[in-house]
C-alpha cells in the first residue's frame, strides 16, 4: 500500500462551494413546498447522510469543475479484498476513538518526542496491542484465513496512518483537538431568503492541524477511482460544516487516498493469469480463484472441503469464472444445470459425455466388499444455480460436504474424490444449509462502471471500430453495470451501425434513440417497472410484503432483478424499517415524471 494526496485549495472551494450550497438550498426548498402544516420559520432539518446524498445527486453540477484537478491523480484499488473500504473506515474510526480516550496519555508522550520515528514506535505499539489487535479478532478478520488478505491489507494501511500522525503531530497537540470528535453530533445551520437549513448529523474521523492560523483538514480514504470526486466533495462539505460549527477556519484540506502498488509482482503462474486474463473486473474474487487454480495445477491439494461456491447477479460472470479456472487447473469441466440433476446417473451421464469428448474414461473397480464402483480422473464439476438442488440436497450430500465426494446410484457408486466442485447462484439464500456446510464463498461484487465500460470497448473493438469513452459508460449505465446485459447492448449497436454508419451512427443520439425503442429504458438503464417500485417507496419505508402487494410483477423480479440495481446505484436502501426510498431515488423518480408530462 501506499499513499497518494490531493490538497484541496482555497480556489477549488470557493469555485465548489457554491455548487454544494445551492444542492442543499435547492433540495430545502423543494421538500418544504412538498410538505403541509409546516411551520415556516422552522429550519429544514438534514442529517449528514441526507446532506452527502444530496450532493452526491448533483453530480453533474460539480464533476465537470473537479474533473480536471483529479485527472492527473493516479489511484489503484481493483484487485484489493472486498469490503476493504467499509471496513478501512471503521478501522481510522476506532483508531481515533482509541487516541482521543484510553490512549490520550500515549498521544500526549509521543507528541513530546522529538524523533518522528520513535513518535511513531509509541503510537504503533500502543495502539497494535490494546485496539489494532481487538479490533481484527472482533470481526473475525485474523481467526479466518479466508480475510487474512484483508487483514493484512487493513494493517499496512494502519502504519501508513501512524507514520503520519507522527510526522503531523506538533509538540503541544491536544488529542481532543487534534482528532476530530466523530462520536458526537456535529451542528451547522445556513440561511438564504426565507428557507433555513439544520444538518445535524456525525462527522466523518479526520485530523485538525494547525496551518497559518487557521486548520487544515486531513481526511484518509480507500483509493476507489470511481468515488474519488465524491469523497473530494465530501470533504469540502465537511470543512463548510466545521467552520459553520465550530466557528474555525479553515480554507484547506488534504485528502490522503490507500492505493496499493501496481507494480507488485505476481506469485500466480503465467499459464493460470493467462487462463483468467479475459475476465474483466472483480479483481478479488478472481485473484482468490487464481490461487486455488495455481494450487491444483501445482498437484497440492486444496483445503477439505474442495467445494468453492462463487455467488453474485445474474449476468456477472459465475459461468465464465468456472471455465476459466478448469482451463487455468489443466482439467475438463463437466458443466451442468443443477436443475437437471434429479438422480445420481444425471451427473454420472453428463461426466462420460465429457471424458469422451477428452478421450478418457472413468476406471471400473471395485469397493472393499466388492460392490461396483466408478472412480472418475480429475475433473471440474461446475453446478451451476446450485440453490436448484434444493428438494434433493440428500442425493448430493456425499458429493459436495465430505472428502470421499461420492454419488451412489441403485447399480454403482461413483467417487469423485480427485475432483474440484464448484458451485454458482445469484441467490444463496436458497441453497440447503445442509449443503451450504460444505462450500468456500467467493461473492462477486456490483461491477463498477469504468469495468462495464471496459468490457464494451472491448466489444467494439473485435470489429476494429473506436467506441467513444462517454458512449462505453453510457452503455454501462444503460446496462444497469451487469455485464451480460451491456455487452447485448452493445453488440447491438456495433451491429446496426455496421449495417449502415449513416442510420446509426455512434453518438449519443443515436444511442438514446436506440435505447428507448428498442430496449425500453432510459439513460439510467431504468425500466417502467423501476419507476413504480421507486414511486411504491414514495409514502414512506416499506417491507417487502407490503411492495409484493402493491407491485404487479413476480416476487423473483423485485429481488432479484429491482431491487440489487437499484440499491447499487443508490436509489433506495435497505434499514430497520424496510426498503426506502434516497434523495437519488427521489431525484429519478421527478425527472421521470418531468419528462413524461
Amino acid at each position: 500500500m501506499e499513499l497518494t494526496r490531493f490538497a484541496i485549495t482555497t480556489e477549488l472551494r470557493h469555485s465548489l462551494e457554491p455548487l454544494i450550497l445551492d444542492a442543499l438550498f435547492e433540495y430545502g426548498a423543494r421538500r418544504r413546498s412538498a410538505a403541509e402544516d409546516i411551520d415556516i420559520t422552522a429550519p429544514m432539518q438534514l442529517t449528514m447522510a441526507q446532506a452527502i446524498e444530496v450532493i452526491a445527486a448533483q453530480q453533474p453540477r460539480w464533476k465537470q469543475h473537479l474533473a480536471p484537478a483529479l485527472c492527473h491523480l493516479k489511484l489503484r484499488s481493483h484487485d484489493l479484498p472486498r469490503r476493504t473500504g467499509v471496513q478501512l473506515h471503521d478501522m481510522l474510526s476506532a483508531a481515533h476513538q482509541f487516541f482521543r480516550h484510553e490512549a490520550a496519555h500515549t498521544f500526549r508522550a509521543a507528541a513530546t518526542t522529538p524523533e518522528t520515528q520513535e513518535r511513531f514506535s509509541i503510537l504503533w505499539t500502543d495502539f497494535f496491542s490494546r485496539c489494532l489487535l481487538d479490533w481484527l479478532r472482533d470481526r473475525d478478520l485474523i481467526n479466518d484465513p479466508e480475510h487474512l488478505d484483508l487483514a493484512d491489507t487493513l494493517v499496512e494501511c494502519a502504519k501508513l496512518w501512524i507514520r503520519q500522525v507522527a510526522e503531523s503531530v506538533s509538540e503541544d497537540a491536544d488529542p481532543t483537538q487534534f482528532f476530530l470528535d466523530a462520536e458526537r453530533d456535529l451542528t451547522a445551520t445556513f440561511q438564504r431568503g426565507p428557507v433555513k437549513l439544520k444538518i445535524v448529523g456525525k462527522p466523518e474521523p479526520m485530523l485538525l492541524r494547525p496551518h497559518n492560523g487557521t486548520i487544515e483538514l486531513i481526511e484518509y480514504r480507500l483509493g476507489e477511482p470511481e468515488l474519488a470526486e465524491l469523497r473530494v466533495v465530501q470533504a469540502l462539505l465537511m470543512m463548510i460544516l466545521i467552520e459553520k460549527a465550530k466557528g474555525l477556519t479553515c480554507q484547506q484540506a488534504q485528502m490522503i487516498f490507500f492505493s496499493n502498488d501496481s507494480a507488485s509482482g505476481s506469485r500466480i503462474p503465467m499459464e493460470v493469469e493467462t487462463a483468467f486474463s479475459r475476465f474483466i473486473g472483480n479483481e478479488p474474487a478472481v485473484k482468490r480463484l487464481m490461487q486455488q487454480a495455481a494450487l491444483v495445477r501445482s498437484g497440492r491439494t486444496l483445503r477439505a472441503p474442495s467445494c468453492l461456491l462463487i455467488t453474485g447477479p445474474v449476468g456477472h460472470g459465475k459461468t465464465t469464472l468456472a471455465r476459466c479456472f478448469a482451463h487455468a487447473a489443466g482439467r475438463p469441466l463437466v458443466e451442468v444445470q443443477s436443475a437437471s440433476l434429479v438422480h445420481g446417473e444425471d451427473l454420472l451421464h453428463a461426466a462420460d459425455e465429457c471424458l469422451e469428448a477428452a478421450s478418457l474414461k472413468a476406471e471400473r473397480t471395485t469397493d472393499s466388499a466388492g460392490h461396483p464402483m466408478l472412480r472418475y480422473p480429475p475433473l471440474v464439476i461446475f453446478l451451476d444455480d446450485v440453490h436448484g438442488l434444493r428438494r434433493r440436497a440428500s442425493v448430493w450430500q456425499s458429493l459436495i460436504t465430505t472428502a470421499e465426494r461420492r454419488v451412489v446410484t441403485p447399480e454403482v457408486e461413483a467417487d469423485f474424490s480427485s475432483s474440484i466442485i464448484i458451485a454458482a447462484s445469484a441467490e444463496p439464500m436458497k441453497v440447503p444449509e445442509a449443503l451450504l456446510a460444505g462450500f468456500r464463498r467467493i461473492e462477486l461484487e456490483p461491477y463498477r462502471q469504468h469495468d462495464i465500460a471496459r468490457m464494451v470497448v472491448s466489444t467494439f473493438e473485435q470489429s476494429k471500430l473506436a467506441l467513444p469513452e462517454p458512449l462505453a459508460f453510457q452503455i454501462a449505465s444503460m446496462g444497469r453495470c451487469n455485464p451480460l446485459r451491456a455487452q447485448l447492448f452493445a453488440s447491438e449497436l456495433r451491429d446496426r451501425h455496421r449495417a449502415s454508419a449513416l442510420a446509426m451512427p455512434l453518438n449519443r443520439e443515436s444511442l438514446l434513440r436506440l435505447a428507448r425503442s428498442q430496449w425500453h429504458v432510459d439513460e439510467h438503464g431504468l425500466a417502467d417497472r423501476d419507476y413504480l417500485y421507486l414511486q411504491a417507496l414514495e409514502s414512506g419505508p416499506k417491507g417487502l410484503p407490503a411492495l409484493q402487494h402493491l407491485l404487479p410483477m413476480p416476487d423473483e423480479e423485485i429481488t432479484v432483478h429491482i431491487e440489487p440495481y437499484l440499491q447499487h446505484i443508490g436509489a433506495m436502501h435497505r434499514g430497520p424499517r424496510g426498503r426506502s426510498l434516497t434523495v437519488l431515488g427521489e431525484q429519478l423518480l421527478h425527472r421521470h415524471r418531468s419528462r413524461e408530462h
